[in-house]
């Protein structure tokens, strides 16, 4: 009896404790891996009605250098989009032209691949997830950190959620799992909720899911992981917005049902 209350106080703290802001945004941040990864996964839209589905293989290098290609599948086929994310740029092709816009604040992979902690602090603040600390605040970091995260649950799994603590609100949110620090939902300003289910661990350290489902208003957009790759050598060619693809769309998008479902996802969220 004494082994079993020991035990279960023990489970109850455990689910109880919150550790700093800090170090769950350190530990999350180390899941991100190191090097270039090579990823590919399947996206199928959805507006209720009509599915259509692509192919993007990614090539990543961190949070602020990414390379995406877009390949159509089924009734989609012809269908190519290529963008390079760079340092806050966005790059593509329109005709023979290569122009740049800023990369969408919504821009959703790139929350896999913040590396440390910082930078995702940042996105936090950027994202109106948190607040930013003032080193001038009558509150002290403690207590404000404290004040950012608390325990929920997605799924049936503990999570550090951080953000608003009110429980009815659908104030932008971020959960981390308890046990693995991995990210298992997202909720953005626009009310874009985000589902990661299912990591898989990688080379160098990076976890990453098998399953995501986004979702805004009447709009379900699912991605399954195919596959991750760590890449070698010089890659720095792949990364450069001089040495980009044309983009082959209207013709295939044109008829297509979901036509402005995929333009949006691909304005707003790549």
């Amino acid at each position: 009896m004494k082994i079993f209350l020991i035990c279960l106080f023990f489970s109850i703290f455990s689910l109880a404790y919150i550790p700093p802001l800090k170090m769950i945004l350190d530990r999350t941040s180390e899941n991100a891996g190191a090097g270039v990864y090579a990823i590919e996964t399947e996206v199928t839209f959805s507006d209720g009605t009509n599915e259509a589905s692509v192919k993007e293989s990614w090539l990543v290098e961190n949070e602020r250098n990414l390379r995406l290609t877009v390949i159509g599948l089924k009734e989609l086929k012809g269908l190519k989009l290529t963008y390079l994310y760079e340092n806050g740029l966005k790059w593509s092709m329109k005709g023979q032209k290569r122009e740049s816009q800023p990369a969408p604040a919504e821009l959703l992979e790139r929350w896999h691949h913040i590396r440390n902690a910082d930078a995702l602090n940042n996105f936090l603040v950027q994202n109106k997830i948190i607040t930013e600390y003032k080193k001038d605040s009558k509150q002290s970091r403690s207590a404000y950190e404290e004040s950012m995260v608390h325990l929920g649950r997605t799924e049936g799994v503990v999570n550090y959620a951080i953000g608003e603590s009110n429980k009815d609100s659908l104030f932008p949110k971020l959960w981390v799992e308890q046990d693995f620090f991995v990210i298992r939902k997202l909720r953005l300003p626009s009310q874009v909720e985000l589902e990661f289910e299912n990591y898989k661990s990688y080379s160098k350290g990076l976890n990453y899911p098998k399953h995501k489902l986004v979702r805004w208003g009447q709009n379900k957009v699912s991605v399954n992981t195919l596959s991750v790759v760590p890449k070698t050598g010089n890659l720095s060619a792949q990364f450069d917005p001089k040495i980009i693809d044309s983009n082959n769309q209207s013709e295939i998008l044109y008829n297509n049902p979901l036509k402005t479902l995929l333009e949006e996802f691909y304005t707003r969220f790549r």
